[in-house]
């Protein structure tokens, strides 16, 4: 045989014929078990749910209430395995310790199998213990809460099939403590249809003097459907005259009008609601007997007499006190709570403004009012006064005290600012008042600062100054202006196109020699017009962009840029007379060479020049706006050689 997860060692021995011997063994593994199965499954009570099949895990069992716990028998399929019950170990085919049921509820019993492999298998078992039929009490107790002593009950002792009790108190005693248990903590008690919890004790307000007070105890099983009902008749005892401190009649009027309370000598607690408009109550209470005395608030009041008026706080309720004093002392106390419906008057008795005037005049059920200001005026604010003290006010969404100032607002120039003054009641009701604020639009149409690309201002900018004039270098073909308006509701056009304040306008192309006007036109929000002017003088241009010489070099030689106006020209004695070639840089501009007339890139009249000296030619460039540039070239023309050559003679000329 082969032991389930084990090694068998098998023996084999060949004995020779002289006695030699041989051994061999073989080591035979079995595999352990994966049996993780049970083969049997009982309970303790109850039966289980479906019958137990090794392969079903789930089952359910259940118990009547009076099975307190329950235990399980587990028996493994493979002797190997190993079985917990509710992670307890358990021996195969043995009992396991006893496991609580709980009254009505489900205990779920978890068997947990695991294989010589360790393959695991989980059996459940749910119990289910049937709820507590238990409707009955196990203690019932009457304290007197005047004395705070027990009462006696009729029988005198409790017995928990005894459903019927009687007691009996003096008449000072008003009020009795019940404390009662229940004998099955699940069982559910309501004393007068109020849950009680078990062990507690509860407070029951009884009749007036000579009337009976029945209490009644529902006992509810945890079944729900198993019932007791425990009566105790408690008999309040009558008074005697000097112990009566009951009242006889009480009336109330509030504003003048009787106000219905529906009396009960023996009952003691009243509510009474009544119209915003009751503001006062007066409360007449009259005595039983003629001997008790009467306080209503503390305040002495004869029997059949009305109190003072007492004020009733809107909204809220007022408790009214009457406190009545038997002639052996005993007291007897009548409350009265009342309730002053809440204000529903969402109205303002004033409305004014810090600046401009409300049109039409203020009237509190005229809700919508307009004001004018000056331009001057850049904020308001609003004074609000409710009509009744618990209104609540709100500016803007902004909390603000009745006849207090509100918080300033800001006005927008030119433009309507609504105020939203919103009232709400005591009671919720709502009014919303609205102030429609037209700030006059500005009629600044200055400028704080005027700023040109090239050149300056002939005089330092300001504001009330409309005229300017700038100049500007020949090289300037335009210019931009940067306008800042004094006001930002203010628009600017420069020469026409419109430019934000504090931009840089588009460039203004300046012609050569000549006057351009800018025209800065700012148009206030009231449609106020100023109107700036620059004059800008762009410089004419008096220069050469080219020079030349028919003979010789200019030195240094001719560059349109250079500020050089001298030159210097070299010539040999053979070079008699020279013209020069002006060309102007501006077309406009006009040529004299030595005094004549030169067109514009034509060459001059020769001029001499004498051998040994210097000719200085003058070139005189004038511009259209007659400024003018003088060119000059000294012209050095070499002097003739003269040889003289003397001549020895030897002899005779022949």
């Amino acid at each position: 045989d082969l032991a389930e997860g084990e090694v068998t060692t098998i023996t084999v021995v060949v004995t020779a014929q002289d006695n030699t011997i041989n051994t061999y063994t073989i080591a035979v593994f079995r595999a352990p078990s994966s049996n993780a199965s049970l083969s049997e499954l009982m309970v303790s009570a109850g039966e289980l749910t479906p019958a137990f099949n090794s392969t079903t895990l789930s089952y359910t069992v259940s118990v009547e209430n009076d099975v307190e716990d329950i235990t399980v028998t587990p028996t493994a399929a493979n002797a190997n395995a190993t079985i917990t019950v509710n992670t307890v170990p358990v021996d195969s085919g043995n009992v396991s310790n006893a496991i609580e049921l709980a009254e009505g509820e489900v205990t779920t019993i978890t068997i947990e199998m695991t294989a010589q492999d360790g393959t695991e298998n989980t059996y459940t078992i749910a119990v289910t213990r049937a709820p507590s039929s238990d409707a009955t009490l196990s203690g019932l107790m009457l304290t007197d809460r005047v004395g705070d002593t027990p009462v006696r009950v009729n029988p005198d002792s409790f017995d928990a099939g005894q459903f019927m009790y009687d007691a009996e108190v003096l008449d000072r005693v008003s009020t009795v403590t019940v404390t009662v248990s229940a004998t099955n903590a699940n069982a559910e008690i309501r004393v007068d249809d109020a849950e009680v919890e078990s062990g507690t004790s509860f407070d029951v307000a009884l009749g007036g003097p000579g009337s009976a007070t029945t209490i009644g105890i529902a006992v509810t099983a945890q079944d729900g459907i198993t019932t007791s009902t425990y009566t105790i008749i408690v008999s309040r005892a009558a008074p005697s005259a000097e112990d009566d401190a009951t009242l006889f009649d009480l009336a109330l009027v509030g504003n003048g009008a009787a106000i219905d309370l529906d009396f009960d000598s023996m009952v003691s607690t009243y509510t009474v609601s009544v119209a915003n408009a009751v503001d006062t109550i007066a409360v007449t209470p009259t005595a039983t007997n003629a001997n008790a005395t009467i306080t209503v608030n503390n305040m002495p009041v004869e029997s059949g007499s009305a109190s003072n008026a007492i004020p009733l706080a809107e909204g809220e309720v007022t408790t009214i006190t009457i406190e009545v004093t038997a002639q052996a002392g005993n007291t007897n106390t009548y409350t009265i709570a009342v309730s002053r419906d809440s204000s529903a008057d969402a109205t303002l008795s004033e409305l004014t403004v810090s600046e401009g005037t409300l049109e039409p005049a203020f009237v509190s059920n005229t809700l919508n009012y307009t004001v004018s200001v000056a331009n001057t005026t850049e904020t308001i604010t609003v004074t609000p006064t409710a009509t009744n003290a618990n209104a609540t006010i709100t500016v803007n969404t902004v909390p603000v005290d009745s006849g207090k100032v509100s918080n300033a607002i800001d006005l927008a120039e030119g433009e309507v600012t609504t105020i939203t003054v919103v009232v709400t009641a005591q009671d919720s009701t709502i009014n919303t008042y609205t102030i429609a604020v037209s700030r006059a639009p500005s009629s600044d149409a200055s400028l704080s600062e005027l700023m040109v690309s090239a050149g300056e201002l002939s005089e330092p900018f300001m504001s009330t100054t409309l005229n300017y004039t700038v100049s500007v270098g020949n090289d300037i073909e335009s210019l931009t202006v940067t306008p800042t308006a004094t006001n930002a509701n203010a628009t600017i056009t420069v020469n026409t196109v419109p430019v934000d304040s504090g931009k840089v306008s588009n460039a203004i192309d300046l012609a050569e020699g000549e006057v351009t006007t800018i025209t800065v036109v700012v148009t206030a929000q009231d449609n106020t017009i100023s109107t700036y002017t620059i004059a800008v003088t762009r410089a004419a241009d008096a220069s050469l962009s080219a020079l030349a010489v028919s003979a010789g070099t200019l030195m240094p030689a001719f560059d349109s840029d250079r500020t050089t106006q001298e030159y210097t020209v070299s010539v040999a004695n053979n070079i008699r007379e020279l013209t020069v070639t002006p060309t102007a840089a501006n077309e406009n501009a006009t040529i004299m060479v030595q005094g004549n007339a030169v067109d514009s890139g034509s060459p001059s009249d020769p001029i001499e020049l004498v051998a040994g000296e210097v000719t200085t030619i003058t070139v005189v460039v004038t511009a259209q706006d007659r400024s003018e540039n003088t060119y000059t070239i000294a012209v050095s023309r070499t002097d003739s050689i003269r040889v003289r050559i003397k001549v020895f003679l030897e002899g005779p000329l022949r």
